[in-house]
């Protein structure tokens, strides 16, 4: 069961920004008024593969062992820079090794919510949902559940194309996140490491 929603804030930690091929480091973002956090163009990195408005996977999704629990859900916005497009990233950090296998895939309305059935709505006009598995956000192999992630459920998201980041799935194993979009965009996926985290980089395109 989803545990609560928070206002359009982002109310978790400070943002941080993965770089362009999957290395272990993260550069600290600005934050801005919105609720995301922009990246200094210096720093700013590329997006993280090649971007479409198509379903990516792992090639294991959905595999069954090697557990991760959700830690931290965060976004970022990063201007254009030569060779790259501004894009919004989500980022989904984790606890776990290996990392979840991941499905990521447009969505249409209406979004339902897993395994009540009930329709959620979620700010935008075009829709991905972010399948993890095995992932949740809370450990229930002791006596008493615990909360892995204490973050809110809905995030709101003052980026270039993201809207909104809402959990609609943390059930038997399989953990999910839509993501609302202002419009249809290409987005690119990576899990990286150190500490293992799901990148989705959605991809403001010009004209």
């Amino acid at each position: 069961m989803l545990r609560r929603s928070l206002p359009l804030l982002l109310a978790c930690a400070v943002a941080a920004v993965a770089t362009a091929c999957g290395g272990g480091e993260e550069t600290a973002d600005t934050r801005t008024p919105g609720g995301t956090a922009t990246a200094p163009a210096a720093d700013a990195p590329e997006p993280v593969g090649d971007w479409s408005w198509e379903t990516v996977a792992s090639d294991d999704f959905p595999r069954e062992d090697g557990f991760a629990y959700l830690v931290d859900v965060r976004a970022s916005t990063h201007d254009a820079s030569a060779g790259s497009p501004a894009f919004d990233r989500v980022v989904l950090e984790l606890e776990g090794d290996p990392g979840p296998s991941w499905r990521v895939a447009p969505e249409d309305p209406p979004i339902v919510e897993d395994p009540s059935g009930r329709t959620v709505e979620v700010a935008g006009d075009a829709f991905v949902r972010v399948t993890l598995h095995p992932a949740s956000g809370r450990d229930a192999t002791g006596d008493e559940a615990v909360l892995r992630y204490e973050g809110p459920d809905r995030i709101g998201v003052g980026g270039r194309v993201v809207t909104e980041l809402v959990q609609v799935t943390d059930h038997h194993g399989a953990l999910a996140w839509v993501i609302g979009l202002a419009r249809q965009a290409p987005f690119a996926v990576a899990l990286l490491d150190d500490p293992p985290r799901l990148v989705v980089d959605v991809v403001e395109e010009s004209g």
